[in-house]
């Protein structure tokens, strides 16, 4: 696998990819309260990213096709959110997800330079939390936690972080 910028063909892929209001609800929180998600909003989406200097999205591409989806945000200097992270869901337990975060971590550490990338996952995306404890993510307090409120109750947003110091420990150590 391999990452690139976004381009606008990947998103009929990356839209259908939004098949259900629990998929958006995962994807987005609360931001985009419509479900079915309108192609055009996320259209919208994508193409604010081309007049700005804080977004950079990319896409995870395979063999199979497109495998992935991440938007590089810069909050500040040298730290680097990752956002709207989406994959093929009909190749789940295939390691794309691994690898996909691998790969933007490796782009935000070793070509961006970051300090620190961050991230906000649904504490109850069980499967989303284990790939990025795997990759070296670690949740913060749960005082930087969040709550959204959708499908009639409430939902804790987890916020975790991964240093500079730990991603090239964990590289070094993995040869």
């Amino acid at each position: 696998m391999y990452l690139r910028p976004y381009r606008d063909p990947d998103l009929t892929t990356i839209h259908s990819w939004i098949d259900s209001e629990q998929t958006l609800r995962i994807w987005s929180g609360p931001r985009h309260p419509v479900f079915p998600f309108p192609a055009g909003e996320l259209a919208a989406v994508y193409e604010g990213y081309r007049t700005d200097l804080v977004n950079f999205p990319m896409v995870g591409w395979d063999e199979q096709g497109l495998a992935g989806a991440v938007t590089l945000r810069y909050t500040a200097p040298r730290t680097i959110r990752l956002v709207n992270v989406i994959t093929d869901h009909t190749r789940r337990g295939q390691g794309i997800g691994r690898e996909f975060v691998r790969l933007a971590l490796k782009m935000c550490f070793e070509l961006m330079d970051a300090e620190t990338v961050s991230l906000g996952v649904l504490a109850e995306n069980e499967r989303a939390v284990r790939c990025y404890r795997a990759a070296g993510f670690a949740p913060l307090p749960k005082e930087d936690w969040v709550t959204h409120t959708f499908f009639g109750r409430d939902w804790l947003c987890m916020e975790m972080a991964i240093t500079r110091e730990v991603y090239f420990d964990r590289k070094k150590a993995d040869g």
